[in-house]
C-alpha cells in the first residue's frame, strides 16, 4: 500500500545544532518486518537533548531524532500479519542504532520494527499513550535482559521477591513498576512524598523518599531484615531508573551491602563500583533488535492485552505542546531546561504530544507532549466542517486515513466536493433561464430560497446521504447565484459605475472566504463537539435570509422588464437610480430607457431571424462567447484554488501552531477580500481590460517567484526562503483580488447584449464551475507526486490568458451596455453609439416624458 502523503520532519542539520528544521521527510520504505506509523504524537526524551549537546553516536547530518511515537498504522511489512491498516498503536522507534532517519520519531511518517509497536485500545487516547514506547523497552531489557525477572502475566504467580526501583516516578520507573508487579514481585521504590500515592497506584508496595538523608541504610536495613532479596547468592534485584551519578552511587551500595550483583542503570555507569557490583548500562532496544524473546513476551503478548484489560497504566501524564513539528525544538529545549534545574530529576518526564499545551501534574509527575498534524487550511465553510473530528463520528465515518475502511470516507468526502460542483455547474443554467423567464430579482429569490433548504439540511445532516443531498441543493444554489448575480448588477448600474456596482459580486465572494476563514478559527476551538462542524454550516442559512430579505428592496432590472413590455416600469426603476439633482428632469433616465427599448426591438427581430442557438452560430456571438469563457476560466488557472496547500507546510517549517497556521489562512482571505474591494474602486476609473492585463501580469511574476522560493526551501530548508515565498504569496493573491477576480464578473456581464446575457454569463460561468472541478480533483495527487512542480502548470496556463487578453479584450469601461455592440462588429443597424443618443425619436423621447 502506496497511499503516504506529503512526509515532513524535524531535522538537525548539522552535529551539535541548536534548532531543528522542518522539512520534507523521506519516503517510507518498510521493510518486510516493518510498519510505518503515521505519527499523532512523538515523546520527547532526555536522549533527544544529549544528542543535540554531546551525541554519543555518529550519524550522516541532516538527521532526525525522535524515539516515542504513537498513531495509525499506514503501511505494512510484507512479512507482517498482526496489525493491520488504520490500526491505532504506540511505537519506538530505533534510529540512534540503525541511523535511518526513516526509523525516526520526530515526523509526520515514522517506521518501526513491528516487534517494539503494540496496539493500543480505543479507549486509550493517543496523547496518553505516547509517554509509553521507550519506557517499556528500557524497563524490559533491564528487568528481563539483566536482571533476568520471569517474564510479565496478566495474572502472575507470586514470586515471593522484592526489587527495589529506584526512581519509580519517572517515566521508566513507572513502567518497571508495573511489569515488575506483573512478573509476581514485590516492588519497592523511591519518590518524593509527593508522588507516594501515585507510585503506590502503580502497584508499589514500599516507597521510601528519595531525599531522606538516611535513604541508602533504610533500605539496606528493611531488604536485610524483612524482604527476601534473592533465593540464592547474587540474586539481588536493584534496577536503577534514572542513572545519573548519585543514584548510581546509591544503587551501587545498596546491592554490595546486600551481597552484590548485577546493577542495570539506564544511562551509562560512571563508577567507580565496589567489587561486587556489575554495572550494566540499559539498552532500550535490546527488546526489538537482540534479545528478540523479551520484545515478543513484552511488546507483541503482554502490553496489548494489559492495556485492553487495565493492566498496565499509560504514565505518568502528558502535557501538551500545540505546534506540531515546529513546536520540537521547544519541548526538546524544556526538558533540558527541566533536568538540569531540578536536583532531583527522576520526579519529571517529559513528553511531547499536541492539542494545546497543557501541563497536567499527576502527583507532581510532568510530562510534555507535542502532537505531529498536517493542517490543512480552512478557506471554506466545507474545510471548516472536514476538519472537525466530530463531522466525521456524526456521520458514522472512518477518521483514520488509509485505513481499510477509509476508502469509503474519501469517496463520500470527494462526493461532498463533486456533488457541489455539479450542483453549481447545474446551478447557473437554471439560473439563466430562470433570470429570462421569471426576472432577476424573482430569480435571486428562488435562489436564496434554495440556499436556505439546502443550509438547513447540510447542518442538521444526521447521516452521509443527507448530508449529501444538501451539498446538491446548495452547490445548485450557489450556480444560480454566481450566474445571476452579476447579469443584474450590470443591468442596474449605470455605465460610469458598473465596475464598482458588479464588481462587488466578487468582492462579497471574497468577502464569504474569509469570514469562512474566521469562522473555521473560531471552531477550531470547539472540536470536541458537533458544534464544530454544524456552525460553519448554520453560517450559511444566515447568509441566505440576508439574501432572501435583500430582494425584497431592490429593483427589478429595467432592462428586463423593456423585454416584458413593462415600459413604465422600468422608467420609473431608471429614473430612481439615476436620478441626479443636477438632471431634476430625469433626461439622463428617459434617453436610456429609449435606446434600452430600441436595442430591445432591434434584438428582438435578430432573435427571431438567427434563432435560439445563435450565441453559437453567429460569430459576433461565439466570439463573445469564448472571451467570456477564457475570462472565468482564466482566474481559476491562475491556481487560487490550490496555491493554499503548500502554505500550510511553509506556516510549520516558520514554527506556527495550528491556531497560528489558521490566523494567518484567515488573514490571507482577508488581504484578498481588502485587495477586492479596492480594484472595484480602480475598475471604472483606470478601465477593466488594462486593469486585468496588469493583474495576470503581476500575478504570473508573483507566482513564479513564490514557486522559485519554494522550491529552494525544498533543496535547502532555509526558513528565510519560506518566509519569502509567504510574502510573494500574499503578493500573488493582491493581484489576484485587485485586478482579475473583482473585474472578471463584469466583463462577463456586459459582454453579452441583454436578450443573450442572462444565457451567456451563465454558460461562461458554469465553465468556472468545470475548471474548479478539475484542479481540485488533480490537486491531490499532483501536490503529492510532483510537489511545487504543479505550480508550474498554473504560471504557464495565466502567462497564455495573458497573450490572449492583451490581444482579445476589447476595452468597455463607461460603455452602455447597448453600446458594447460595436467592438464585436454586430451589423451597424443593429447597434446604437452614443452619437444616437440625441437623436432619438422625438416621438419616442416624448412617449416617456413626464413617467419618472
Amino acid at each position: 500500500m502506496a497511499t503516504l502523503f506529503n512526509n515532513q520532519a524535524a531535522w538537525l542539520p548539522t552535529e551539535r545544532a541548536r534548532a531543528v528544521q522542518v522539512g520534507p521527510g523521506p519516503k517510507p520504505n518498510p521493510g518486510e518486518l516493518e510498519v510505518v506509523i503515521r505519527v499523532a504524537y512523538a515523546a520527547v526524551n532526555p536522549t533527544d537533548w544529549k544528542m543535540q549537546d554531546e551525541p554519543y553516536f555518529k550519524f550522516e547530518y541532516p538527521f532526525i531524532f525522535g524515539t516515542d511515537v504513537a498513531g495509525t498504522i499506514v503501511q505494512l511489512g510484507s512479512s507482517v500479519t498482526r496489525f493491520k491498516v488504520g490500526q491505532r498503536v504506540i511505537g519506538h522507534c530505533d534510529s540512534l542504532l540503525t541511523h535511518k532517519a526513516t526509523n525516526s520519531g520526530f515526523q509526520l511518517y515514522s517506521t518501526c520494527r513491528e516487534i517494539l509497536v503494540a496496539g493500543i485500545p480505543d479507549s486509550l487516547p493517543l496523547s496518553s499513550a505516547a509517554v509509553l514506547p521507550l519506557s517499556i523497552s528500557t524497563a524490559a531489557a533491564g528487568l528481563y535482559g539483566i536482571l533476568s525477572l520471569p517474564y510479565p502475566s496478566l495474572d502472575p504467580k507470586p514470586t515471593g521477591e522484592t526489587i527495589l526501583i529506584w526512581g519509580g516516578s519517572s517515566s521508566c520507573g513507572s513502567s518497571a513498576i508495573q511489569l515488575a508487579v506483573a512478573s509476581g514481585f514485590t516492588v519497592a521504590t523511591t519518590a518524593g512524598k509527593a508522588n507516594h500515592d501515585y507510585v503506590k497506584n502503580l502497584g508499589a508496595s514500599i516507597v521510601f523518599d528519595h531525599k531522606d538523608a538516611g535513604v541508602v541504610q533504610n533500605i539496606i536495613k528493611l531488604f536485610s531484615e524483612e524482604c527476601n532479596v534473592g533465593s540464592k547468592a547474587g540474586d539481588v534485584y536493584v534496577l536503577d531508573s534514572i542513572g545519573d551519578k548519585e543514584t548510581q552511587a546509591a544503587c551501587a551500595e545498596i546491592v554490595s551491602a546486600l551481597g552484590g550483583g548485577k546493577l542495570p542503570i539506564n544511562l551509562w555507569p560512571i563508577g567507580p563500583f565496589p567489587n561486587n557490583v556489575d554495572a550494566t548500562l540499559v539498552n532500550g532496544l535490546d527488546p526489538g533488535m537482540v534479545n528478540l524473546d523479551i520484545g515478543d513476551a513484552v511488546w507483541r503478548k503482554y502490553i496489548p492485552e494489559a492495556l485492553l484489560n487495565g493492566k498496565f497504566q499509560a504514565k505518568p501524564d502528558p502535557c501538551i505542546i500545540e505546534g506540531g513539528l515546529g513546536k520540537v525544538q521547544e519541548g526538546i529545549d524544556l526538558l533540558r531546561k527541566g533536568v538540569s534545574a531540578k536536583k532531583k530529576p527522576e520526579t519529571l518526564s517529559y513528553l511531547l504530544s499536541d492539542s494545546s499545551f497543557v501541563k497536567r501534574s499527576n502527583k507532581g509527575v510532568a510530562s510534555y507532549s507535542l502532537r505531529l498534524r498536517k493542517q490543512r487550511p480552512h478557506l471554506s465553510v466545507i474545510v471548516a466542517t472536514v476538519g472537525q473530528p466530530t463531522f466525521y463520528s456524526s456521520l458514522n465515518l472512518e477518521v483514520i486515513p488509509t485505513a481499510p475502511s477509509y476508502s469509503h470516507t474519501t469517496t463520500i468526502i470527494g462526493a461532498v466536493n463533486g456533488v457541489f460542483f455539479a450542483g453549481g455547474f447545474c446551478g447557473t443554467f437554471v439560473g439563466g433561464w430562470m433570470g429570462d423567464r421569471f426576472g432577476r430579482v424573482r430569480s435571486l429569490r428562488c435562489a436564496a430560497g434554495v440556499g436556505f433548504v439546502g443550509a438547513v439540511i447540510q447542518t442538521a445532516a444526521i447521516d452521509q446521504g443527507m448530508y449529501l443531498l444538501a451539498r446538491i441543493i446548495t452547490g445548485v444554489a450557489t450556480g444560480h447565484i454566481a450566474a445571476a448575480m452579476p447579469t443584474y448588477y450590470s443591468e442596474v448600474a449605470p455605465p460610469h459605475s458598473r465596475g464598482l456596482m458588479t464588481g462587488a459580486h466578487g468582492s462579497f465572494i471574497n468577502m464569504g472566504y474569509a469570514v469562512a476563514g474566521w469562522v473555521g478559527f473560531g471552531c477550531y476551538h470547539a472540536s470536541g463537539s458537533t458544534f464544530g462542524w454544524r456552525f460553519p454550516n448554520a453560517v450559511l442559512i444566515l447568509w441566505s435570509l440576508c439574501l432572501l430579505g435583500g430582494t425584497f428592496f431592490v429593483p427589478e432590472s429595467p432592462r428586463w422588464l423593456i423585454g416584458q413590455d413593462h415600459d413604465d416600469q422600468a422608467l420609473a426603476i431608471l429614473c430612481r437610480l439615476h436620478h441626479d439633482t443636477n438632471d431634476p428632469e430625469d433626461h439622463f433616465a428617459r434617453q436610456e430607457i429609449a435606446i434600452i427599448k430600441n436595442q430591445h426591438d432591434s434584438d428582438r427581430n435578430a432573435n427571431a431571424a438567427d434563432g435560439r442557438w445563435q450565441l453559437f452560430t453567429k460569430k459576433t456571438y461565439r466570439n463573445r462567447m469564448i472571451l467570456a469563457t477564457m475570462v472565468m476560466v482564466g482566474g481559476q488557472n491562475s491556481g487560487v484554488l490550490v496555491i493554499n496547500n503548500y502554505n500550510t507546510l511553509l506556516y510549520q517549517s516558520l514554527g506556527l501552531t495550528t491556531g497560528q497556521a489558521l490566523i494567518v489562512g484567515a488573514s490571507y482571505n482577508t488581504w484578498a477580500m481588502i485587495a477586492n474591494f479596492g480594484g472595484a474602486f480602480l475598475s471604472d476609473r483606470l478601465g477593466r481590460r488594462n486593469i486585468l492585463v496588469i493583474g495576470y501580469t503581476v500575478n504570473v511574476s508573483m507566482f513564479a517567484i513564490a514557486t522559485a522560493l519554494i522550491a529552494k526551501y525544498n533543496m535547502t530548508l532555509s526558513n528565510a526562503y519560506a518566509a519569502s515565498a509567504v510574502v510573494f504569496l500574499f503578493l500573488y493573491v493582491t493581484a489576484y483580488g485587485a485586478c482579475i477576480d473583482v473585474n472578471q464578473f463584469t466583463i462577463v456581464s456586459e459582454v453579452f447584449p441583454s436578450h443573450l446575457r442572462s444565457q451567456g454569463s451563465s454558460l461562461a460561468i458554469g465553465s468556472l464551475f468545470l475548471a474548479d472541478t478539475l484542479w481540485l480533483e488533480l490537486a491531490s495527487t499532483a501536490t503529492d507526486t510532483i510537489g511545487w512542480k504543479y505550480y508550474l502548470v498554473f504560471i504557464s496556463l495565466s502567462f497564455l490568458h495573458t497573450i490572449y487578453l492583451y490581444f482579445r479584450l476589447p476595452e468597455m469601461t463607461g460603455l452602455p451596455l447597448e453600446e458594447v455592440d460595436a467592438l464585436f462588429e454586430k451589423a451597424a443597424g443593429n447597434n446604437i453609439t452614443s452619437n444616437d443618443i440625441e437623436k432619438v425619436d422625438e416621438a419616442q423621447t416624448e412617449h416617456f416624458k413626464g413617467r419618472c
